[in-house]
């Protein structure tokens, strides 16, 4: 009984620091106009991976813009989208999709896809991935690696034992 209150509780404190306005939120309610560059340089609508993540970033976490739709565009970098509050209504390709609540759609970027605007109770998180964060991972997909083996016998139950791995990195900075 503790534990859930606390997980409700932290669920309920997450959920009220996500519905907080963002500065550019608060640009689109105040009716000003989004600058394109804030996403992209290019044209065709292609948002940069450059224009969101750090110089040094492979993976951002950031919280979907609200109140105003995202017209057709592609990335040039993979997008995970997954909706912790409410719903997110969008065409993906030629598909209408209305994603709910605790669900999740990935999208390489060569799909065009647009986005009607969220309204204020849907929080919806965006994983933006470079490419090359996959081919760091697939670097270290080989036969006598420790974690790809780990992966492998975990995920298509390979072994019987009992596996873990423990990575003592609490003084490595970057992690």
């Amino acid at each position: 009984m503790f534990q859930t209150k606390g997980v409700r509780y932290m669920k309920d404190k997450l959920l009220l620091e996500l519905m907080k306005i963002s500065s550019e939120e608060k640009m689109i309610l105040e009716g000003k106009n989004i600058p394109k560059n804030l996403y992209t340089s290019q044209e065709p609508f292609i948002i940069e991976s450059e224009k969101l993540l750090r110089q040094d970033s492979s993976i951002m976490v950031r919280k979907h813009t609200r109140y105003i739709d995202f017209p057709k565009h592609k990335h040039d970098y993979i997008e995970v989208i997954y909706v912790y509050n409410g719903e997110m209504k969008q065409k993906v390709g030629n598909k209408t999709i209305v994603l709910r609540q605790g669900e999740l759609l990935f999208l390489n970027q060569y799909i065009e896809h647009e986005i009607e605007a969220s309204g204020e109770k849907d929080i919806i998180i965006n994983f933006i991935i470079k490419p090359k964060f996959f081919e760091f991972i697939f670097s270290f997909i080989t036969p006598d690696n420790k974690i790809s083996s780990f992966l492998f016998n975990s995920v298509f139950q390979y072994t019987n034992y009992e596996q873990f791995l423990y990575f003592k990195v609490s003084d490595v900075k970057s992690i």
